[in-house]
């Protein structure tokens, strides 16, 4: 019994070193599928973090294309990781979460609750794939809080991805609103209420990426909605320029890769 004992006290202990944070959060009709191994291992080698068990890393929601069901979600999130830190003992000092598509949304509206839930010491690094910057949603406003957004310029979502087309907060007492999440694509970069930008005023870094993937026996070739960030190839480009943003801390800039090249481009406003 003793040793049984000191067996499940030195594997907390060890659980404690064996654990850093990064949470990969989905977007609207997607689930966990879409975070291949590839861009998982990148954000762990970048911000320095091991590998966790997929009910862990992964955080699942309805993927309901409604504002209600992604502040449903922020809040799950906020207590998934919570609930994290106290079963598997982490303390570590460095948190990060990435979101594809509405799924950065989901973590911005976390990110007001994120320093209260972990305390001032921990550093947060938020990454947001392909996520729509919603004209009168949430946004990222605390200053120590590490925002590093990757998108594509052609990207054909995007404009679709305001919370509505009227423009109204205030969705959960109308099920008719709950169910109406489209902006107009005319308006993309308009600076109307529910409508999107591309890029995000408040990153530390916009990174831009030509998209491809590869198809078996065929070239690279263009995806149809320019809208999915972690695909292999396209991980390729834009990890490399995260990497040196988060080494460097760079200043506020528009980074773009081409292929193997990196140059500084116009903001996409």
């Amino acid at each position: 019994m003793i040793l049984r004992y000191l067996i499940v006290l030195i594997l907390l202990a060890a659980s404690s070193h064996a654990y850093a944070e990064a949470y990969f959060v989905h977007g609207t009709g997607c689930d966990n599928s879409v975070w291949n191994e590839v861009v998982r291992k990148e954000i762990r080698d970048i911000f320095g973090h091991q590998p966790f068990e997929d009910q862990v890393e992964l955080f699942g929601w309805s993927g309901d294309n409604n504002t209600f069901a992604r502040i449903r979600a922020a809040e799950k999130l906020l207590a998934h990781i919570q609930d994290n830190r106290s079963t598997y003992a982490i303390d570590e000092p460095c948190i990060t979460l990435i979101g594809h598509s509405h799924g950065g949304n989901i973590i911005l509206l976390a990110s007001e609750s994120l320093k209260i839930l972990l305390g001032s010491d921990i550093e947060i690094n938020i990454i947001t794939l392909n996520t729509p910057n919603v004209v009168g949603g949430a946004q990222l406003d605390d200053p120590l809080i590490n925002h590093y957004h990757v998108y594509c310029p052609k990207d054909k979502i995007i404009p679709f991805g305001g919370f509505n087309k009227t423009g109204q907060k205030d969705l959960i007492s109308s099920i008719e609103n709950r169910n109406n999440e489209y902006s107009y694509a005319r308006d993309v970069n308009s600076g109307k209420q529910g409508s999107t930008h591309r890029t995000f005023n408040d990153a530390i870094v916009n990174i831009a990426y030509a998209d491809q993937y590869f198809m078996k026996g065929v070239k690279p070739i263009i995806h149809w909605s320019c809208h999915r960030g972690m695909l292999p190839k396209n991980v390729e480009q834009w990890s490399s320029v995260l990497k040196v943003a988060y080494e460097n801390q760079m200043p506020k800039k528009e980074i773009s890769q081409n292929n193997t090249s990196v140059k500084t481009t116009l903001a996409d406003k």
